[in-house]
C-alpha cells in the first residue's frame, strides 16, 4: 500500500466487491484501490504468481465477499482458521471470496486451494473465475464442486486459461449444505504455467 487518497472515488464508478466487514477492494480502470475508513488507499495490482497465505491476517484485505443468499453468514477470518465460512443452521452456503488479479491472455494458470474442515461435517466449495465480480459474471469453473471432510490441510487444483488479458476475478465459492461446520481456506496459490498453445515438455 503506497498512499492514502483524501479525495474519494465515487463507489458507483468502481467495481466494488467488498463487504462492510472487510476492506472493500475496487478496480477503477487499471488501478486497484481499497476503500477503508472513508478513504481510498492506492494499492498495487495483484499479478501472478500469487500466494494468498491466510495464516496472515492482512491477506484477506485483498479480497471481497458476495453473500449471495443474504443471510449474514459469510466469509471471515481468524488466526486459527484462516479465511473461513461459518455455517448457517438453516441455509445452504452461497458465498464467494473473491480476488481481483491481472492475468495475461493465452497462459495457463495453475490454481491451488489449500482447505480443511472437520472429519464430522462435509463442507463443499468450487472455484470460479470471470471478468466481473458478480454471481453471473463468475461463469468459468476452475475447480468443480469438491467435498472437504478432513481436518488435514489438503490441496485442490485446477487450471484456467484467459482468452484476453486484463483483470479477472477468482472466487472461492462456499456451497456447503446447511448446518455443517467451518470450511477453512488456508491458502490460495495462482502460478503461471506454459503458454496455452505451447507443446508439453518431454
Amino acid at each position: 500500500v503506497s498512499s492514502l487518497s483524501q479525495a474519494k472515488t465515487p463507489v458507483e464508478e468502481c467495481d466494488l466487491i467488498g463487504k462492510v466487514d472487510l476492506a472493500s477492494t475496487m478496480v477503477v480502470g487499471d488501478d486497484y484501490k481499497q476503500y477503508v475508513d472513508n478513504f481510498l488507499i492506492e494499492a498495487a495490482p495483484i499479478t501472478a504468481p500469487y500466494t494468498g497465505d491466510f495464516s496472515q491476517e492482512g491477506t484477506i484485505d485483498d479480497y471481497g465477499v458476495i453473500d449471495a443468499n443474504n443471510d449474514v453468514k459469510t466469509w471471515t477470518w481468524s488466526a486459527s482458521n484462516g479465511a473461513y465460512y461459518p455455517y448457517s443452521s438453516t441455509n445452504k452456503a452461497d458465498d464467494y471470496l473473491i480476488l481481483p488479479i491481472k492475468l495475461e491472455a493465452g497462459k495457463n494458470y495453475n490454481v491451488t486451494v489449500t482447505a480443511a474442515s472437520s472429519t464430522s461435517w462435509a463442507e463443499k466449495f468450487e472455484v470460479k473465475a470471470g471478468k466481473t465480480a458478480t454471481v453471473e459474471g463468475l461463469s468459468t469453473t476452475i475447480i468443480p464442486e469438491t467435498t472437504v471432510q478432513t481436518s488435514t490441510d489438503t490441496e485442490y487444483e485446477g487450471t484456467f486459461t484467459p482468452d484476453e488479458a486484463g483483470t479477472y476475478y477468482v472466487a472461492i465459492h462456499a456451497t456447503s449444505d446447511a448446518d455443517m461446520f467451518y470450511l477453512k481456506i488456508k491458502k490460495l496459490v495462482i502460478e503461471v504455467g506454459a503458454e496455452g498453445n505451447a507443446p508439453a515438455a518431454v
